[in-house]
């Protein structure tokens, strides 16, 4: 089985990872909080389904971003989820932990590069 498909035969993980991702699409605080909720129980039930650790990075990422929660709380959670989620699965294409390398773009001091590549659907989370 891929490495992203594995923890995905585990309906209840999957649910909760799809549950994150609605709830992360809401792009507000509580979407957010109900998002980390969600991928951590996903990880929880199955941790070697790497989705729900990207869904982590991005939500971590997206509360600090929009100033929702201090970097001290959050980024070192993104940084610990998207480096299991591509610990777990290297393929870029099959994970989406796009907003953490945004994220480093921020952290480079190039915040205008870091928008852009946040902003951009083909890239970054589209957000914005």
């Amino acid at each position: 089985m891929p490495p992203e498909r594995q923890g995905a035969d585990n309906v209840e993980a999957y649910k909760l990872h799809l549950m994150g991702r609605q709830h992360w699409n809401k792009a507000t605080r509580e979407g957010f909080e109900a998002a980390v909720a969600d991928f951590s129980g996903a990880v929880a039930l199955a941790p070697g389904y790497a989705p729900p650790f990207a869904g982590l990075a991005d939500a971590y990422t997206w509360l600090w971003i929009l100033g929702l929660a201090p970097a001290s709380d959050v980024v070192p959670k993104a940084r610990e989820a998207a480096v299991e989620a591509l610990r777990l699965d290297p393929e870029p294409s099959s994970i989406k932990a796009i907003s953490f390398s945004g994220l480093e773009l921020v952290n480079r001091g190039q915040f205008s590069d870091a928008l852009v590549f946040l902003c951009d659907p083909t890239r970054g989370s589209g957000i914005c």
